[in-house]
């Protein structure tokens, strides 16, 4: 079914797919033999290079190892969105099963075992998650990983209870990471005018 979305998509607008994520329909590393067997045939079967398949994950630490192990090449995102335990169990209830300095510790071993950096994603979330202090917990966390970072802005549509940051905030945030000598970039974000983002 992963692979057959693939071929559909190819078939419908006759455009070559060349690049995957495995995100937004449930958790991969939770249907670990599915995702890898399918990664197998799009790598093998339809020639989608390793390193333009990447995998989002919220986190689950011995899905994490057993990658590592595996030492493929393909790229591993980590949905982070809060610097500490407290907090990412209040977004991320996952957290509340697999701690964040342990997840940490288990990417790791994945970068050390496959030499790929890892891509960690963070939603910004007004007045939640985007202060100075969140970025310098962020820097702290991160410490030492080999990792790219992805901001994303809030997405807010008609939520009253969440909204995105302020530009300022945003770059502000940015800034402090940037200073760490690690990539960071803020997503675009497209779609907003159907309420499709």
């Amino acid at each position: 079914e992963i692979v057959d979305q693939i071929l559909t998509i190819q078939r419908d607008t006759g455009l070559v797919v060349t690049n995957v994520v495995y995100m937004g329909q449930g958790e991969p590393l939770l249907n670990y033999d599915e995702v890898i067997k399918s990664i197998k045939m799009l790598n093998t079967d339809l020639e989608i290079g390793m390193r333009r398949i990447t995998i989002s994950t919220s986190g689950i630490i011995p899905q994490i190892y057993k990658l590592g192990d595996e030492n493929r090449q393909l790229t591993l995102a980590l949905s982070l969105h809060a610097p500490d335990h407290e907090l990412r169990q209040q977004l991320i209830p996952i957290e509340k099963k697999y701690h964040i300095q342990d997840i940490i510790k288990s990417l790791h071993f994945l970068t050390e075992k496959t030499g790929r950096r890892v891509t960690i994603e963070y939603v910004l979330i007004d007045n939640i998650n985007d202060t100075a202090d969140h970025a310098k917990q962020v820097v702290s966390l991160l410490r030492g990983l080999n990792c790219n970072i992805n901001l994303i802005p809030y997405n807010s549509l008609n939520d009253k209870k969440y909204k995105s940051p302020s530009a300022n905030k945003i770059d502000d945030f940015k800034s402090i990471l940037e200073k760490t000598g690690k990539k960071v970039t803020v997503r675009l974000e497209r779609g907003a005018d159907i309420m499709a983002a």
